[in-house]
Parts: structure tokens; C-alpha cells; sequence
């Protein structure tokens, strides 16, 4: 068989990718090597409004809204208001299959790509089933272990984080507040507690350790005395950024792409990769269809500087985090962070900076890391 486009894995990526171009009239197949679609859960599916951009959440796939996020250190906690959606991943990524669907985009679950050869200046793909497809183009949509893109060559194994956690059924945290923890004891990433409908909650952690994420999900909720019964178990991979990876490459007439969690195009601060994926692809999916490298400008620079602000937040103490806590309790801080929120960061970092210019005493971490 063969498509004009080929995307292998059916994440929010692969399909949000694949509406774009049959909507501009090319034959698009995707492959998906699980049997479903959203399953299995890898992320906690919590959103800021800008989600809204990109697509309809007048859907049966959210299951909660918040207006409050909690932020705790050690010895500091402030409180912020900001809208936030929770979505059931299992539902959304089926949403966005079934948009796909009907722009004309051919889904094929159950399939995984086991290898390629050149075949007359086109890229003859092989699936674990037997089946062969041609395409001049095809596009690694498949996550932080990217078949694409060690088949082909583009990188070596991007730093990931790895995160774990658990749904449960519990009482003791309000339905309309988001809680995310910051410490040293959570070395370079955080925990969370994602109220996800009611008496239900999603409680995780991550950490670039991978061996120690169980053990610092248990202290977690022991540290909390959260008790509560366990519904699911949900971890993944989550890469971080990396500014220099290849995410185009050509192969005689042929071209191959990354894109979303296998591009690395996540935010190095709270690890989410919906949105910026999205904006991504808006920013450059007219470069797919001409056959060229991709550009994306603006999700670049907002991509930096999450990583630039990752790097300060990973290098500071608990005394340190304490303050920069403290900070978020001011007035002034707190109504910017009211109307502007983490998916547009650059903007939240000038207009704090501008109102409150003693901020930018946190930038000797950033200098100190150069």
C-alpha cells in the first residue's frame, strides 16, 4: 500500500498532525503498536486554558476543571489562581483519532514498525504483521523512544525523565485546586496532586533517577499522610528538551520528521507536551507538505526558555526555593499569574520582570550553570 504521509504513533501529535494534512487534501496513515488508542495512560493530563486553541473541550473527555494551584516548598506554600482543565488521556487522544477520521485519515492499530528499505526514491516501511507500506514522507510521532528515529538514525537517546502516579480514590484535597510540590528531596523535577473529578485524585512524581521514582512516590504520600485507595497505576517517559536535536532528515527524494514527544518539544519545567506539540505543528505542518525542514520559531523560544527556567529551579536549595515561593504570595505576582500561565512563558517572564524587577536576582543561577 502506499500514502503520501506515514505517521507512526496515534498520540495527540500523531493525530493532531495527520487532520492538518488531509485537511489540505494528502493521503494520511497512521500506525499505532498498541491495540488501543490512549491506553496505556502515560501522563496526568492536566492542561492550561490554552488547550482551548486547539481544540473543542466541550467533550466528554474532560473529567475536571481547577481555578487554584497550590505551590509548597519545604517551609513555604502560595496560593495562585489559574484555570486549569484535567482531561481523561484514554478519551482525548480518542477524540482527536476520530477528528482525524473525519478528515480522511486511515488508522491502523496493532502495528509496529520493525524496519525500512529504499525502494525507487521511496521509503518501503515493514510492520510486525507482514504489511508494506511506500511513502515519500514519514513522520515519527511515537514518543520518547522513538522507533523513527532510531531506525533512521536522527539522534541518540534523548535525558529523560521518568514520572509514576497513582489515581486513588480520597477525600482530603479540595476538587478545585491543583498542588505541586518542590523540594530538594524531588532533585530536578516535583510532585503533584491533580484532583481529577471527585473524592478522585492523581498523586505522581518524576525524577531523572529512574531508580528512585518508586521509592520517592511512597515517602511522598507517606510524607503527606494521604490515605486513600488505589484505583490505577499510571508512568511514562517524559524527554527533556534538547535544542539541538535533528528533527528532519532527507533520504534521496524522501523526508523523515519528528515530532512531538519524539521531537523533545516539552516543557522542561512541568514536563507537559500537549500544547506546545500543538502549537508546533500550526507553526510548521506547511513545511511537511513542501517537503522541507521544519520551523517553529515561537514554540522554539518558549521551549528555551522552560528549559533556562529549569535549570534555575533545579539548581536551587529548599532555603532558595523557600523565597522564590514566597515571591509567588505577592500581590503584584499574583495578578499577573491570574491572566497569563506556564504555556506562554515568555510573556509571563517579561510582564513579572517588568513589574517586579528585583526577580531578576534569580537569574545569577541560570549565569552560575552557563
Amino acid at each position: 500500500m502506499e500514502a503520501d504521509y506515514v505517521i507512526i504513533g496515534a498520540g495527540p501529535a500523531g493525530s493532531y498532525l495527520a487532520k492538518k494534512l488531509a485537511m489540505r487534501g494528502a493521503s494520511v496513515s497512521v500506525f499505532e503498536k498498541e491495540k488501543k488508542v490512549g491506553i496505556p495512560v502515560q501522563c496526568t493530563g492536566l492542561f492550561t486554558e490554552k488547550i482551548k486553541q486547539f481544540v473543542n473541550t466541550n467533550k466528554n473527555f474532560v473529567v475536571n476543571t481547577t481555578n487554584k494551584i497550590e505551590l509548597h516548598s519545604v517551609k513555604s506554600k502560595a496560593l495562585i489562581k489559574s484555570n486549569e482543565i484535567v482531561v481523561n488521556r484514554t478519551r482525548f487522544d480518542n477524540y482527536l483519532k476520530e477528528e482525524a477520521e473525519k478528515s480522511g485519515v486511515d488508522y491502523y492499530l496493532n502495528h509496529c514498525l520493525t524496519g525500512y528499505k529504499m525502494k525507487n526514491n521511496r521509503v518501503e516501511l515493514f510492520f510486525d504483521n507482514g504489511l508494506k507500506v511506500d511513502s515519500k514522507n514519514i513522520i515519527g510521532c511515537d514518543g520518547p523512544l522513538s522507533t523513527v528515529n532510531k531506525l533512521f538514525k536522527l539522534n541518540e537517546d534523548n535525558k529523560c525523565f521518568f514520572a509514576k502516579q497513582f489515581v486513588v480514590k480520597s477525600e482530603e484535597f479540595n476538587n478545585d485546586t491543583f498542588h505541586a510540590y518542590f523540594g530538594e528531596e524531588y532533585n530536578d523535577f516535583f510532585s503533584w496532586i491533580v484532583p481529577c473529578g471527585k473524592n478522585c485524585l492523581r498523586i505522581g512524581t518524576g525524577n531523572s533517577n529512574h531508580l528512585i521514582v518508586n521509592k520517592l512516590l511512597d515517602y511522598f504520600i507517606k510524607k503527606l499522610r494521604i490515605k486513600a485507595k488505589i484505583l490505577d497505576v499510571n508512568a511514562g517517559l517524559i524527554p527533556l528538551h534538547d535544542p539541538d536535536r535533528v528533527l528532519f532528515k532527507r533520504f534521496n527524494s524522501s523526508n523523515v520528521y519528528l515530532m512531538g514527544d519524539a521531537a523533545g518539544i516539552v516543557k522542561a519545567t512541568s514536563g507537559g507536551g500537549v500544547v506546545p506539540s500543538f502549537q508546533m505543528i500550526n507553526e510548521s505542518y506547511k513545511y511537511v507538505l513542501e517537503g522541507e525542514s521544519l520551523r517553529f520559531p515561537k514554540t522554539r523560544f518558549e521551549l528555551l526558555a522552560h528549559l533556562a527556567l529549569h535549570k534555575i529551579l533545579s539548581s536551587l536549595n529548599d532555603n532558595d526555593l523557600n523565597q522564590v515561593i514566597n515571591e509567588f504570595s505577592d500581590e503584584i505576582v499574583s495578578n499577573i499569574l491570574k491572566t497569563l500561565n506556564r504555556d506562554n512563558i515568555i510573556e509571563l517572564v517579561y510582564t513579572l520582570i517588568k513589574k517586579k524587577p528585583e526577580l531578576l536576582k534569580y537569574s545569577k543561577y541560570l549565569i552560575r550553570l552557563l
